[in-house]
């Protein structure tokens, strides 16, 4: 279902196209800075309605990617002076844009992971999440829903 994007051209027929990560980005990307406390990054997470950040650090000026923190890794921290380096998680699974959304979910199953940060030539362009798969969903019933006969 993932692979499978239906649209109705002029004579109402299917067609199909395969889906990849850079469809599902939302742009600009949103990050944090590994100096941020607890409570920053938490008030970032609600502002923008997201459940995770890249965390990321400047070097000589490039942005590199330090780690990830979600929701999940605040979950019990009450101390918002804390910084986010204490917290987050530094085993980040990467995926670039090109690949396909069956790859990127399959890549998620395999390390039981709810985010992917999505890098372009170590550039950091998005992230997706099991959120963004579910919404996939949805729209995909509803597509099939319409050319249900």
């Amino acid at each position: 279902m993932f692979e499978k994007v239906f649209a109705s051209d002029l004579g109402g027929t299917k067609k199909q196209s395969i889906m990849h990560v850079n469809d599902l980005i939302t742009l600009p990307v949103t990050t944090c800075t590994t100096s941020m406390d607890i409570g920053g990054v938490r008030d970032l997470l609600h502002r923008k309605n997201f459940s995770a950040l890249p965390v990321v650090d400047s070097k000589e000026d490039k942005i590199v990617l330090k780690g990830i923190v979600s929701y999940q890794d605040l979950a019990g921290v009450y101390d918002d002076n804390i910084n986010v380096q204490q917290v987050m998680s530094t085993d980040v699974t990467t995926i670039a844009p090109t690949a396909t959304v069956k790859e990127a979910a399959l890549t998620m199953i395999k390390h039981r992971i709810h985010h992917l940060v999505v890098t372009d030539q170590d550039k950091i362009v998005g992230i997706i999440s099991t959120f963004d798969f579910l919404k996939l969903v949805a729209d995909s019933v509803e597509r099939e829903d319409e050319f249900a006969v």
